[in-house]
């Protein structure tokens, strides 16, 4: 089972409903032509089409380091903003 998206585990963690919408390739491209940024994300678009699978067993045998889970550095994150951006 592959773990929860990243935004469904921020919006989680900030009480908020999680929206996401995409963009069809093609219109990513066209703004793009207008858009710098959106022409790089559309350069990289393929990043988000398979899941990636990093092995760190060697990092965490060699410096024994645990990973944080997403729910952790997610609400340690959204905790990090509300105190940094109070307004």
């Amino acid at each position: 089972m592959p773990p929860p998206s990243p935004h469904a585990v921020f919006a989680a963690a900030a009480g908020v409903p999680a929206t996401v919408k995409r963009l069809p390739r093609p219109l990513v491209k066209l703004i793009g032509l207008f858009m710098p940024l959106l022409r790089e994300v559309e350069e990289m678009l393929y990043q988000w089409e398979e899941p990636f699978v990093a092995d760190d067993r060697a990092f965490r045998a060699r410096f024994g380091v645990l990973p944080t889970s997403q729910e952790d550095g997610a609400r340690k994150t959204v905790e990090w903003a509300r105190s940094a951006f109070r307004t």
